[in-house]
């Protein structure tokens, strides 16, 4: 089995709307673009909504993107925590409120629970900031794919298609690919030495060659 010009693996790419072109399926204006790794062994045109067919194209798993989903369920576990403790953070400081309503608060104590507040806050803040960031690399689309087998086949069979045209053209520029037009009268052969038509015959007269008597064939010498 020959190896095939080019892998079967695609990256998508954006172009600008004013580049769109017909989709290689349902020839819809598109502005999407899957691409080979080197760029210029096979790339088409597609609509986004085939690349979410199984029978069509299958996304391949993207390490940063895997990493990132579980970044973020660690991260969305975290701010649970400290929301659970924020919460705590608050219940004890309306208790104290109620219990001390009337009271000379305690200054260390109040900025005691400043400080826990204000810790919390900032920890929380941090941690949404990660989880953002991570959030945009976990839901980020698919960018690699590898075509369903037979349109792969598809693709190969165009590549090839595009291959033979090309030799086509190259074989059609050149000169020496047809035999030049016969300049002399076809039946008659060319005399290589002055490049003029032959007739056949060695005298310039047009005669075979005799010795200029008029003796007829087949007659003998004449008597004394």
């Amino acid at each position: 089995m020959s190896t095939p010009p080019f892998k079967n693996l695609y990256h998508s790419r954006k172009v600008a709307e004013s580049a769109s072109r017909a989709c290689f399926v349902c020839y819809k204006p598109t502005s999407t673009v899957l691409v080979t790794p080197d760029g210029t062994s096979d790339f088409f045109y597609v609509c986004e909504g085939h690349l979410k067919d199984a029978g069509f194209a299958t996304p391949q798993v993207d390490p940063e993107t895997t990493a990132a989903q579980e970044r973020k369920k660690a991260l969305e576990a975290e701010i649970q925590v400290l929301e659970e403790k924020w919460k705590r953070y608050e219940a004890k400081k309306d208790k104290e409120k109620k219990k001390d309503k009337g009271k000379d608060k305690d200054k260390e104590s109040d900025k005691d629970e400043a400080g826990e507040g204000k810790e919390l806050k900032k920890e929380k803040s941090d941690l949404q900031q990660k989880l953002q960031s991570d959030t945009q690399i976990a839901e980020r689309k698919p960018r690699v794919f590898v075509l369903h087998k037979n349109i792969y086949s598809m693709r190969l069979s165009n590549w090839r298609q595009v291959q033979q045209s090309k030799q086509t053209r190259q074989l059609l520029s050149k000169p020496s690919l047809f035999p030049k037009v016969p300049t002399h009268i076809p039946g008659q052969e060319l005399n290589p030495a002055s490049g003029n038509q032959s007739n056949g015959t060695d005298g310039t007269d047009g005669t075979s060659g005799t010795d200029g008597s008029d003796q007829s064939p087949g007659q003998g010498p004449q008597g004394p």
